[in-house]
C-alpha cells in the first residue's frame, strides 16, 4: 500500500513538474507592440542620422532658394522667356547631383535604421517569447508594450 502511494506521488510530481515547465510558454503574451514613432524619436543613431540628413538638406534648400532668387531677379530685369528657360535648365542641371545624393542618403539611412530597429524588435520579442509584434497605433486593447526594451537594446 505504501509503495502505491509513493508511485502515485511520484507520478503526480512528474505531471506537475512537466506542467510547470510549460507554464512560461502558456503565460507568454501572444501579442506585443512597439511605439515606432517613439523609437525613432529616442533612438540615438536615428537622431544623429536625422541631424546629418537635415544639415545636408538645408544646404540644398538654401542653394535652391538662391537660384530661385536669381531667376526672380532675371524676370524683374525683363529677361526673355527663352533666357529664363535656359537659366532654369542650367540651375536644375547644377543642383541635380546634390538632389540625387540627398535622396540616396535618405534611402540609405532609412534602410539602415529600419533594419536595426527590426532586428532589435526581433531580439526583444524572442526574449519574451512573443510571436507577433505590431505597431502601437493598431492596438486597441491588450498586448505587451516592448518599446522600452527595444529602446534599451538599440541605445546600448
Amino acid at each position: 500500500m505504501k509503495m502505491k502511494r509513493i508511485c502515485l506521488m511520484l507520478t503526480m510530481s512528474a505531471m506537475l513538474g512537466a506542467g510547470a515547465l510549460s507554464l512560461p510558454a502558456l503565460a507568454a503574451p501572444a501579442l506585443g507592440y512597439v511605439d515606432v514613432q517613439k523609437v525613432f524619436a529616442q533612438f540615438k543613431q536615428a537622431q544623429s542620422s536625422q541631424a546629418a540628413f537635415q544639415a545636408r538638406a538645408q544646404k540644398y534648400e538654401a542653394e535652391l532658394a538662391e537660384k530661385n532668387k536669381e531667376l526672380e531677379q532675371a524676370k524683374k530685369a525683363g529677361k526673355s522667356r527663352a533666357d529664363l528657360d535656359k537659366m532654369t535648365r542650367s540651375f536644375e542641371a547644377e543642383l541635380k547631383p546634390e538632389k540625387a545624393a540627398i535622396e540616396a542618403m535618405d534611402r540609405r539611412l532609412s534602410g539602415s535604421l529600419k533594419e536595426r530597429i527590426q532586428s532589435a524588435i526581433a531580439r526583444v520579442a524572442a526574449a519574451h517569447h512573443v510571436p507577433v509584434v505590431v505597431d502601437k497605433q493598431v492596438v486597441l486593447y491588450g498586448g505587451v508594450d516592448l518599446t522600452p526594451e527595444v529602446l534599451r537594446d538599440l541605445n546600448k
